[in-house]
């Protein structure tokens, strides 16, 4: 399934797959909303399944709004497993 970027009351509502090729062009997505919102917040409980690469670019993401200075929030009942991974991430 490809993946569908939603906005629902400010939050983008992540559907779909987010493996190797869907991972790039939402990081493409994901990365000019950092450039002109002041927040982001992405919903992956619709996420059907994330590679090695999903995880990348999610990380990616994370650390490039530290670089532009913007809130970027993951949620979502699956984002505890993403949260492990990210707080392994940091501490390395």
């Amino acid at each position: 399934m490809a993946i569908q970027i939603k906005e629902k009351n400010g939050v983008f509502i992540i559907e779909g797959s987010l493996k190797t090729k869907a991972a790039l062009a939402f990081k493409n997505h994901i990365d000019l909303l950092l450039k002109h919102r002041s927040e982001v917040i992405v919903n992956i409980e619709n996420v059907s399944e994330i590679d090695e690469s999903g995880f990348w670019i999610l990380r990616q993401l994370f650390d490039n709004s530290k670089l532009v200075s913007r809130p970027f929030s993951i949620i979502g009942y699956k984002s505890y497993k993403l949260y492990d991974d990210l707080k392994t991430h940091h501490a390395a």
